[in-house]
Order: structure tokens, then C-alpha cells, then sequence
């Protein structure tokens, strides 16, 4: 009977916690909020060539914002680059640059604002979506560069680009965290850690500018976007094993259009679909064992063992012990 009443008294108290949440996040949906100007302001965005990067990118082109894309592939940045030039009045230039070595990062920011100027807007976007791997899977060399990719280099462009976005009195840091970062699932174990990583420190980051006083001028944003079509390989294996009502992708562009308008609003946490956002917000009021059966139920039924046993296979750590 005791157990009963707790079980009743949880789900209570979250249903209390979810819906002021969900009233105040709709309410502020609908209420209009100005919007900043960030017409003439340097952004930089890494990984900007392509995927959300290259929406991020034409879309603050469009906004009048003058554009530095940082890319490991200099070529599709310069690509990238080249289209926006043509179709927007701005500036616009690519550079090469590995964001995980702290070293590149640096020379970034001396060529940047050489030929450009000072980063108003920093879009960290790089990133390794590596969605496809358990903890016992993979080489620890693909670890090592997956945290330093998806972390570390936030760490880097962060101390760089931020002292003179200080002195200037302006400045705004935009992170692409993950939906993972509010609902774990499997096989993402070093992606989902750097991405609740990367989404502790700009919370972190933002006490730090409000204790210093800093927070009236540098804004902080993380982007939550879901699921986006920006890599083959990973639609085509949810699209293959799991059921397609379940993962409801959206496209790079509408994805941008939504990142945006949270920048030009100084949103601090930027969902980019809100039916994302109340989905997690309900699935996590539940209990374990019903999550379990609820994601076991998003697979497809003549899929799920065949998915596993390929997954068992890939376990590199089970053979070694």
C-alpha cells in the first residue's frame, strides 16, 4: 500500500513540474519578443561547410552578418563560402582549421581578424556525430578524437574568441548540444557524455560571465536541435531498424531558421522543435521499466534481434576479455 502511495505521489509531483514548464515555454513561444540586429557583425562558424553548419551559415548571410567558416576541408569550405558571396551582400572567407588542436585555434583567430576582423558570434558546430557505437565498441583512438572534437575544441574556441568579444562589449557563443543531453539512448555513450559536456559548460560558462558582470553583453546559447537530416548514415539505419513515426527528422534549413531566431532573441536554450521538447519532458516522468518497453517498441518488430546480434558483434572489448 506504501509503495502505491509513493508511486502515485511521484507521478503527482511531475505532472505539477511538467505542465507550469510546458505552459511557461508555450507562453513564451507566442509572446513576441524583440529581436537583435546583428546586421554588419563578424560571425564564425566551425564546421560550417555543410549540414547544420551551412544552414547556420547562409542564414545569418541573410541576416547581413559578415561570415568566417572554419572547416577541416578547406575546399568545401571555400565552396561554401563561394555561394553565400554570390547570394548575399556580405563578406564572407573560409579557413582551415582542426578546432580540436589548440594550437590551430589559435592561428584561426590571428588569420580571422586579420582579413576580417573581431568574431562578434561564435557558432560552435563541429562536431563527430558518432551515434552508432557502444562503449565497447570502437578503437580508443576514436574516443580520444571524438571528446576532442566535440568538447575540447569548445573549450579552446571559447578562451581564444571570448577576450575580445569582452573588451568590445559584445559578443554572443552559440553551442549545437544535442537532444541527448535531455533523453539518453543506447549506442551513443561518447557522444551523448560530450554533449552533456559541452551543453555543462556554457551553462557553467554563463555564471561566469554573470558573476563577473560580463552577462549584459555576452550572451550564452546551447541549440538542442533533434533529429536533422545532416548525415546518410545515420538515417538510413534509423530509418532501416526503427519505426519512422518514431523520429521525426527535419531538414538543415528549417533547423537554422529556428537557431537563428533563438540567437536574434538571446534565447539561452534553443529547442528547435517544441514537440521534441515536450516529448522528453513526458518520457522522462516515466518510470524505467516503462521506457524500456516504450524503446524497445520503437524498433521495427522484424528488426530488433537482427540489430542487436550486428551490434554484439561490433563489441571489440567482449573479445578481449
Amino acid at each position: 500500500m506504501s509503495y502505491l502511495f509513493e508511486t502515485i505521489r511521484y507521478y503527482l509531483m511531475e505532472v505539477l513540474l511538467i505542465v507550469p514548464n510546458i505552459f511557461w515555454i508555450t507562453l513564451n513561444w507566442f509572446l513576441p519578443k524583440n529581436s537583435k540586429n546583428i546586421s554588419g557583425q563578424l560571425a564564425l562558424i566551425t564546421g560550417g561547410s555543410e549540414g547544420i553548419g551551412r544552414a547556420i551559415a547562409f542564414r545569418l548571410a541573410q541576416e547581413g552578418c559578415n561570415l568566417a567558416i572554419a572547416n577541416r576541408n578547406i575546399e568545401k569550405g571555400q565552396k561554401t563560402a563561394e555561394e553565400i558571396r554570390k547570394k548575399f551582400n556580405v563578406k564572407v572567407q573560409a579557413f582551415q582549421c582542426d578546432v580540436s588542436k589548440c594550437e590551430e585555434v589559435k592561428r584561426l583567430k590571428d588569420e580571422v581578424k586579420k582579413s576580417l576582423g573581431t568574431v562578434d558570434l561564435l557558432v560552435n558546430n563541429a562536431g563527430l556525430l558518432s551515434v552508432d557505437h557502444s562503449v565497447l565498441e570502437g578503437d580508443d583512438e576514436y574516443y580520444q578524437y571524438c571528446m576532442d572534437v566535440n568538447l575540447t575544441s569548445y573549450i579552446w574556441t571559447t578562451r581564444t574568441f571570448l577576450p575580445d568579444m569582452i573588451k568590445q562589449r559584445r559578443g554572443h557563443l552559440i553551442a549545437i548540444s544535442s537532444l541527448t543531453t535531455k533523453f539518453t539512448f543506447a549506442h551513443t555513450v561518447t557522444y551523448t557524455t560530450t554533449k552533456f559536456g559541452n551543453k555543462a559548460f556554457m551553462d557553467a560558462l554563463r555564471e561566469d560571465m554573470c558573476q563577473f558582470g560580463f552577462d549584459k553583453f555576452i550572451k550564452i546559447s546551447s541549440v538542442i536541435p533533434g533529429f536533422v537530416r545532416t548525415n546518410d548514415g545515420m538515417v538510413d539505419t534509423i530509418s532501416e531498424n526503427f519505426l519512422e513515426t518514431v523520429f521525426m527528422f527535419k531538414e538543415p534549413e528549417y533547423a537554422a531558421d529556428q537557431i537563428v531566431k533563438g540567437i536574434l532573441k538571446d534565447e539561452e536554450n534553443i529547442w528547435v522543435s517544441w514537440i521534441e521538447f515536450v516529448q522528453v519532458k513526458i518520457l522522462n516522468s516515466f518510470s524505467r521499466p516503462f521506457k524500456n518497453i516504450l524503446l524497445k517498441n520503437a524498433f521495427k518488430s522484424s528488426k530488433r534481434d537482427e540489430f542487436i546480434k550486428n551490434k554484439l558483434e561490433k563489441c571489440k572489448l567482449l573479445d578481449a576479455y
